[in-house]
């Protein structure tokens, strides 16, 4: 069979990198507090895993001075769906980066743009995956190992909340752009026009992955029920 005739296909989330002051400190939350699995250390980077992915890391940290999100990455079907996203994001004039393969690590060739809310996004095809062989030639799921872990670690990186101005301009973005499917749409104080949208949910091949709350000054909703 052929490849389908649509220009590309995002799949999931795939993981996310934060910035943090202090390396040792982020490695005692996210490890020892939380129950990632370190998958790989380096002097100024930290890469973990929850216990249940495929993927080889799907968290990390980087010593920055500036704390906050570097970027979070979203895994498409095929490697020349980045050449389709770049073609996309030129058109709507947003800026481009193609990141070499290996610059993260087991990561192939990737595609960075800022979304029109100026949220940092990544786009890979290739992830190197955990081994799922023992020494014996037997098959050992990672999910099948959680009994082997302290309290009760994390099982993958599930979804992102971002702060947007506009949650319709937003929802423009994501769904009519990238293609990605509305999960849930609520308004508030009984308002059903767009404009009185509040906050959106959108997924890719998962019951969601991307909410788009409101940017109040106050704290924003950023709970809401999830579809299955």
């Amino acid at each position: 069979m052929g490849r389908p005739q649509e220009a590309f296909r995002i799949l999931r989330l795939g993981h996310c990198v934060l910035r943090v002051r202090d390396l040792s400190a982020a490695r005692s939350f996210s490890v020892d507090v939380l129950g990632f699995v370190p998958a790989l250390e380096e002097r100024d980077a930290l890469s973990v895993r929850g216990i249940a992915g495929f993927d080889v890391w799907t968290l990390g940290l980087v010593r920055l001075d500036e704390p906050g999100l570097d970027h979070f990455a979203l895994r498409v079907k095929y490697p020349d769906d980045l050449d389709a996203l770049e073609e996309l994001h030129r058109t709507l004039g947003v800026p481009v980066t193609r990141v070499e393969a290996g610059r993260e690590p087991g990561q192939g060739e990737a595609l960075r743009v800022r979304t029109p809310d100026g949220h940092p996004v990544e786009f890979y095809h290739h992830m190197e995956q955990v081994p799922v062989y023992d020494d014996r030639g037997r098959v050992r799921l990672p999910m099948r190992s959680t009994h082997r872990f302290r309290g009760i670690p994390p099982m993958f990186i599930d979804h992102m909340n971002l702060r947007v101005e506009d949650p319709d301009a937003s929802l423009t973005y994501w769904r009519d752009r990238l293609r990605s499917s509305i999960s849930e749409y609520t308004v508030r104080d009984g308002k059903t026009s767009r404009r009185g949208c509040d906050d959106g949910v959108v997924r890719t091949t998962l019951p969601w992955s991307v909410q788009l709350v409101r940017r109040f000054t106050m704290l924003p909703i950023t709970s809401v029920n999830r579809l299955t």
